[in-house]
């Protein structure tokens, strides 16, 4: 009688809960359909969720296999089975993941229930989307690198991104490598995040751009800007410089590739644009100097003060230059109040032709002047003595201790050339004296012989 009742009363406790439609094992307050306090050990593979039982469409239902021990890395899978009528065999599942992997059929959405591609990730409106990859989590491995591979054509064609061969660098170099042919190249593109250099077609490098195996090729009317400036923008933003090409540089369809130096504080920069050269001795040597003034300066020259300047120095290969010809400017249209010069035979007995040893000199890196012992046998005349004969012929420094005098021998030749035509003229009436004095004679000499007969 006692196990009727506690039956009896187990009954009235499950007709109750029952009728309330909700089932409790474990607890006497469920508050769903079933709510169990505890494990659940389920014996056969697949729990259903059905909608139609009428029609068995519209299923969805969760089953496990520990069959295939390959399937997403061994050991047992769980499948999740989408709208699938249940025929109680097993089916291609949308969904399959283990403890080792997963498997979707469809798009997959992280952080939004609408993915529009494969693989959706969206932080929605307040925060940044992230997706990190980390290996090597003990730093002890560099083998142990997070790569992303993306193939097509087979395998044959791919690019692959992410730290790899830590051969070089103790793995520190983040890679953009390639794939054709079913043949990887892993140096397309390196970035050494210990430098911050990057290298294009090397896996080494140690510049903060270094290029192997081609060129650069630069499209439209851009090129490089130095020192953060932006080419060929017409804006000048500081002392920076830009190289870049225009083609309608003077008008247009008139091309040029265009060094330019920049300043933000002066009219003329106060800088320049400088050509060296370097050998085995590492040693810098200028070769030209273009400064902010347009003046240019050969080899040694790096502050000239003509528009084109050479070095003071004797040797023919450096202070020294050689052409056919040399025509200076001479248009009789940009001549005008036309006189002759005040100088002539007088002046050019004045000057005092010399011999002399001419030593060469350069400038210091403040640009004071330094005379060298190295010397030469020159002949020539002494400017700082010409200036107050023919002032005209003689470049004076505005700073002697940082510049030479110097002397325009071409001016020269008119002061020779009214010379001449002076010594010219007296000459000439010289020989019309000559010639009167001779005839005097002759006649005289006529006259004596008459006489002695």
């Amino acid at each position: 009688m006692k196990i009727k009742i506690t039956f009896f009363s187990s009954f009235l406790l499950l007709s109750n809960l029952l009728f309330a439609q909700n089932v409790g094992i474990g607890t006497n307050s469920p508050l769903e359909k079933l709510d169990v306090v505890g494990d659940i050990y389920v014996r056969g593979h697949d729990i259903y969720m059905s909608r139609d039982n009428a029609t068995n469409t519209n299923n969805d239902y969760l089953s496990y296999n520990d069959v295939n021990s390959l399937s997403l890395g061994g050991g047992g899978v769980f499948h999740l089975h989408s709208d699938q009528a249940r025929t109680g065999t097993w089916q291609l599942p949308s969904a399959s993941i283990s403890a080792r992997g997963a498997y979707f059929a469809g798009r997959v959405g992280i952080g939004t229930t609408d993915p529009l591609t494969l693989t959706h990730i969206s932080s929605g409106t307040a925060s940044d989307a992230i997706l990190r990859l980390e290996a090597d989590t003990d730093n002890n491995n560099e083998d142990d690198n997070p790569v992303i591979e993306m193939y097509q054509d087979g395998g044959l064609v791919g690019v692959l991104l992410g730290f790899f061969d830590s051969g070089i660098n103790s793995g520190n170099n983040f890679r953009i490598g390639t794939r054709h042919a079913g043949t990887n190249t892993l140096n397309t593109f390196t970035v050494n995040t210990l430098t911050q250099n990057i290298g294009i077609g090397t896996d080494d490098p140690d510049q903060r751009l270094e290029l192997t195996g081609g060129g650069i090729q630069l499209n439209g009317e851009f090129g490089i800007g130095f020192t953060g400036d932006i080419p060929n923008d017409g804006v000048v933003s500081g002392d920076r410089a830009k190289i870049y090409y225009d083609n309608s540089f003077l008008s247009v369809n008139s091309d040029f590739l265009v060094f330019e130096k920049t300043d933000g504080n002066h009219v003329a920069p106060d800088g320049g644009i400088i050509f060296t050269m370097k050998g085995s001795d590492n040693v810098r040597t200028p070769a030209m100097t273009i400064r902010g003034t347009a003046r240019v300066g050969l080899q040694t020259v790096t502050t000239p003060t003509y528009a084109l300047e050479l070095p003071n120095n004797v040797t023919v290969g450096t202070g020294s230059g050689r052409a056919t010809s040399w025509a200076t400017y001479s248009d009789g249209r940009l001549k005008e109040q036309r006189k002759s010069i005040p100088y002539g035979l007088a002046t050019v007995l004045q000057l005092r032709p010399l011999q002399y040893q001419h030593y060469n000199s350069t400038t210091d890196e403040n640009g004071l002047l330094k005379i060298d012992n190295s010397s030469s046998v020159d002949i020539g005349f002494v400017a700082q003595d010409l200036v107050n004969l023919v002032p005209e012929a003689v470049y004076t420094p505005s700073d002697e201790s940082k510049d030479l005098w110097a002397v325009d021998y071409t001016r020269l030749v008119p002061v020779l050339t009214k010379a001449i035509q002076e010594q010219q003229a007296t000459i000439k009436s010289l020989e019309e004296k000559f010639d009167a004095i001779e005839a005097q004679y002759n006649a005289l000499q006529e006259q004596l012989n008459k006489n002695n007969k």
